[in-house]
């Protein structure tokens, strides 16, 4: 695991935007899922539930990283007031569906209260405003 709290507020931010993405992405394949009704690729259960899976798990592993005391920083920067408060609200409050879970309105909103916590403290624009900051 790279080390979070070494990280430059650039590569924190594009880190943050990987999630973000990542999350809008798994939404709206979910969502267009439900909204298909009898209509509705089931093939695509695999992917739902693999990338649910994959970024439940990163994220849950970011959190726990910046939670452990040795892990936090002493300032008040990037790291500490936006970019570890959205990964451990978003690991406790959002994914509370199962890994292999159906694919219903109850996966949908693990989802989409995991993406509002990661964009709780600052929004995408912002994130990327940070990413792409000269130096």
């Amino acid at each position: 695991m790279e080390e979070l709290k070494k990280m430059s507020e650039k590569e924190l931010a594009r880190r943050m935007i990987k999630y973000i993405k990542e999350l809008i992405e798994l939404r709206d394949v979910v969502a267009d899922f439900l909204d298909s009704g009898i209509n509705a690729d089931f093939s695509k259960i695999d992917l739902m539930q693999s990338m649910y899976k994959r970024l439940k798990e990163e994220i849950k592993a970011d959190a726990h990283y910046v939670k452990l005391l040795q892990n936090r920083n002493q300032s008040y920067d990037l790291y500490n007031l936006f970019f570890s408060p959205s990964l451990v609200e978003a690991s406790a409050f959002g994914f509370t569906s199962p890994n292999n879970s159906q694919i219903n309105r109850k996966l949908y909103g693990s989802i989409e209260e995991a993406l509002y916590s990661m964009k709780k403290y600052k929004r995408l624009d912002e994130w990327v405003a940070i990413a792409d900051r000269e130096e």
